[in-house]
């Protein structure tokens, strides 16, 4: 809708050109018919009104509102000049940013207001921010010029200054790096609209500059809060895994692990075509360690990596050239021990039967809802759900097994009583379906099936305790001498005088993986733990870690110090860098899988350390990949409660 002030302007404009005398009006220039057919084909100049002075001007960047405090001088210089309408001082070749901030800061007649809010605007001398605008339809596009005194335009709310900006941006840079959202979701009004209800005077950040300018920027923040924590520590061991990502890329993590520290992720690397030998992995590992010593001056104690044979030799070439210990990761051992007990012949038919009789309720939508109410009316304990072992991860077969086992009433009422026969009957309705279904019933019906099912429960069971154990950040190395140890005592596997022949397999492949975990650093842990002897040991260690026992005895033993402070920085297991790969899973998804590898590490770095360096970490990954796991229940109560106390 016009303005009619507007109108009235264009009239009087219109009219007073009407009535200059011939000598007065320009003279008109004839130009040639094919410059005039050019023109005439070419988009037309659009001129805008600036309803500050009733000009037109040509659209593009707007004018600064530094102006209003300016008259221009007519010059024909590229920049024109300006005269203050406080001092009339003129000031050569006019720049909002730089000379004409400068004369209103230190202006003589300029009001006090108006300086204080040029130093606002323009702190240390930098260019202004300027803030966007919403134009009359509701459009974030447009940018506005704000008032320096304070009042305000119809449509222009009040600029922001640089650090409020830079705060913002920061602000909203992390929760797109801690909650994974993808950056081009920042350019979407859907996104924008809340915040610019809240504050219509945002400008946001582009994809580019989240994704570039500001990661690196967060990336650099964090980084000098994790070296810190690192440099308190002075002992540190590093831990490292490796992953295949979304795009099926070979990827080793790095991470500096110490007692009392949380895990912090110091880089990754991506193999490509490289062949992963020994030599290979020992000069990368080398490359860390002096990396992680020269930025925090840091003692760099030992490196500990999964079981296979090239990291094997990798550390122990290290140990040849360094003073570090090196070692394999003693939860990923009882892992394979899992493995080699679901081996035996005694238990690959239970194994089968177990997975069969899951698979066939999981595969099949109506059976499989029926199961879950039928569950729900027996208990209200949602970890009795029927799972699927992950491939590799053979501490999963013993939580399928136990699933399967206790909900051996919910299976056998499911598959056996009448009021279930037509479900059962229209689950099957191919030929391959009903030889599955048949044997499923034949399996539950079973007797022998769920005794051996129980027996192979009560061998994995006292494995499982000692892998939990292992997998804690808080487990002294100590605890992988004494945990094989209590397995090899284990009464579940008999004793030398009274042992059945599965019993005896099984010792003697806890013995085997036993001798491939014990290093020197799990004896000299365990002989220099208080807790090994709690009679003979000097001192009163009830309820003291390791590392705080000689801690508060090290003037009575300074070189026992020197060696204890460096044995119990080895962490019992590489959990640390299991779970960076889950965090790395849930920022390169599939749906982002275009991202970098450098995105990625830096992201995963950015995730990973805020939890090592905040008061009050909060593992989202976690809560989004297992929304029913403890904290994510926590986390709902605590909301029901607050808005039961509002």
């Amino acid at each position: 809708m016009s303005n009619p002030a507007d109108a009235t302007e264009d009239e009087d404009m219109a009219e007073s050109s009407d009535n200059r005398s011939p000598d007065d009006r320009p003279t008109t220039v004839r130009r040639s018919p094919r410059l005039a057919a050019q023109r005439a084909s070419s988009s037309p100049t659009v001129r805008v009104r600036n309803p500050r002075v009733g000009a037109t001007r040509r659209p593009g960047r707007p004018t600064n509102p530094i102006w209003r405090y300016f008259d221009k001088v007519t010059d024909k210089s590229s920049k024109p000049h300006a005269s203050c309408k406080y001092c009339l001082a003129v000031i050569r070749s006019a720049q909002p940013g730089k000379n004409m901030q400068r004369h209103l800061k230190d202006c003589p007649n300029a009001p006090t207001a108006i300086k204080q809010r040029i130093h606002e605007m323009f702190p240390d001398g930098r260019r202004q921010v300027a803030a966007p605008t919403l134009p009359a339809g509701g459009s974030s596009t447009g940018v506005g010029a704000g008032n320096f005194d304070g009042g305000n335009t119809h449509h222009t709310p009040p600029l922001l200054t640089a650090q409020q900006q830079q705060q913002f941006e920061m602000a909203l840079a992390s929760m797109f790096f801690l909650c994974a959202l993808p950056f081009v979701l920042v350019e979407s009004e859907v996104f924008r609209k809340p915040f610019q209800l809240l504050a219509p005077g945002i400008r946001f950040p582009s994809r580019h500059r989240l994704s570039g300018v500001l990661l690196q920027r967060a990336r650099d923040e964090i980084r000098e809060r994790a070296l810190k924590l690192i440099r308190l520590r002075k002992v540190v061991t590093i831990v490292t895994d490796s992953w295949t990502n979304v795009n099926h890329s070979t990827i080793k993590n790095f991470m500096v692990v110490a007692p009392g520290l949380r895990s912090v992720f110091w880089s990754s690397l991506a193999t490509d075509t490289a062949s992963e030998t020994a030599e290979y992995l020992a000069d990368h590992l080398g490359r860390v360690i002096n990396e992680v010593e020269r930025e925090t001056n840091a003692t760099v104690a030992g490196v500990l990596a999964d079981n296979v044979s090239n990291m094997d030799a990798a550390w122990k070439l290290l140990e040849r050239s360094r003073p570090i210990f090196g070692g394999g990761c003693a939860a990923h051992m009882l892992n394979l021990l899992i493995q080699d007990v679901c081996k035996l012949e005694l238990f690959k038919s239970v194994q089968t039967k177990a997975l069969a009789i899951t698979a066939y309720v999981r595969d099949h939508h109506a059976l499989r809802s029926q199961f879950t109410i039928t569950l729900r009316e027996a208990t209200s304990d949602h970890r009795r759900v029927l799972t699927v072992p992950v491939l590799t991860r053979w501490y999963s077969l013993h939580a399928c097994f136990v699933r399967v086992l206790d909900n051996k009433n919910v299976l056998k009422k499911l598959f056996t009583e009448p009021q279930f026969a037509d479900l059962i009957k229209n689950s099957a309705s191919s030929k391959t379906s009903k030889d599955k279904l048949g044997q499923v019933k034949i399996y539950i019906r079973d007797a022998s099936f769920w005794r051996k099912l129980e027996q192979e429960v009560a061998f994995l069971d006292p494995v499982i305790e000692a892998l939990r154990e292992l997998e804690s950040d808080n487990c002294p190395t100590s605890r992988v001498y004494s945990r094989f140890q209590w397995l090899l005592n284990h009464p579940i596997f008999g004793t030398d005088d009274e042992q059945s022949d599965v019993q005896a397999a099984i010792k003697a492949l806890v013995e085997d993986r036993w001798k491939h975990e014990h290093t020197d650093v799990t004896g000299l842990a365990f002989l220099l733990d208080p807790h090994t002897d709690p009679d003979d040991f000097v001192g009163d260690n009830d309820g003291v870690e390791p590392i705080t026992w000689w801690w508060n005895n090290k003037k009575h033993h300074p070189l026992l110090w020197e060696l204890a402070k460096r044995v119990f920085a080895t962490p019992s297991s590489s959990a640390a860098s299991d779970r960076a790969w889950s965090i790395v899973d849930f920022i390169h998804s599939k749906k982002r899988n275009r991202l970098t590898t450098d995105k990625v590490d830096m992201l995963a770095f950015i995730y990973v350390n805020h939890n090592a360096v905040s008061s009050d970490p909060t593992n989202w990954a976690r809560l989004h990949s297992y929304p029913e796991c403890p904290e994510a229940r926590e986390r709902e109560s605590h909301s029901l409660r607050d808005v039961t106390e509002q």
